[in-house]
């Protein structure tokens, strides 16, 4: 079963909260477990890319059920990933996990630096567990 819409609210709000705390404006995107967008929200302030990169980043983190740091950290010795079809190479989307099954992922961006979106996600996904 996918995230509920309930559930993705909960995660955006969460990863928003994060983002606040830390004067990133921000996309904050939540996906199913194929990449279908359930939710998302551009807040304030943010730059108009932000919401573009967190669904890539959320659809990637779904369909290749991993985080997106994974792929930022190999890009060096693998840049075929570049290449790769819905995949952000980028951190910041990250799978979300309900009882052991990925229910949907997260993307957030508008960090000015990967660690800062990954932070906004894992804020995200710590709140659906």
């Amino acid at each position: 079963m996918p995230i509920s819409l309930e559930q993705a609210k909960k995660a955006a709000a969460a990863a928003e909260a994060e983002a606040k705390k830390n004067g990133f404006p921000s996309g904050i995107v939540i996906v199913g477990p194929n990449g279908e967008i359930i939710f998302a929200e551009k807040m304030d302030g943010s730059n108009n890319s932000v919401l573009d990169a967190a669904i890539v980043k959320a659809k990637g983190a779904a369909l290749y059920r991993r985080p997106t740091k994974i792929f930022e950290d190999r890009l060096k010795d693998a840049p075929f990933l570049i290449g790769l079809a819905d995949i952000s190479v980028v951190g910041g989307g990250i799978p979300l996990v309900e009882k052991g099954h990925i229910v949907g992922a997260i993307g957030s961006s508008g960090a000015p630096t990967s660690p800062g979106d990954i932070q906004s996600a894992q804020a995200g996904a710590d709140a659906v567990k």
